[in-house]
């Protein structure tokens, strides 16, 4: 599993820091977790699975894709955004929390 966290920062285009900030680890636990010097946590590998869209099958076994299939390129979104100015960032941050919010209000009034 250690070298497939490895695979999926580099996959995304992420420094150790920037990886950990997005799940809340520091760069030296990014680093024992690739290096083997450490086993990766439940908590931590729930948190990678939710935030980049990582199969579970894949982060824990190797089988697989590496991202779930529910959105197509997630990889290549996921690096178009990483790439991006931090003000870019919130501002699509932004764009989709009101796509999300106004799709949530449409299904509620749909019933």
């Amino acid at each position: 599993m250690n070298e497939r966290l490895k695979i999926l920062r580099k996959q995304l285009g992420l420094s150790q820091k920037e990886f950990g900030e997005k799940i809340h680890l520091s760069v030296s636990q990014i680093s024992s977790y690739e290096n083997k010097s450490r086993n990766i946590p439940e908590r931590s590998i729930l948190n990678i699975i939710r935030e980049f869209n990582v199969s579970s099958n894949w982060i824990r076994f190797g089988t697989g894709d590496i991202f779930n299939s529910d959105l197509c390129s997630t990889s290549d979104l996921i690096k178009k955004i990483n790439s991006l100015s931090k003000e870019d960032q919130q501002f699509i941050n932004r764009i989709i929390d009101c796509l999300y919010n106004s799709s949530s209000n449409s299904k509620i009034l749909d019933r």
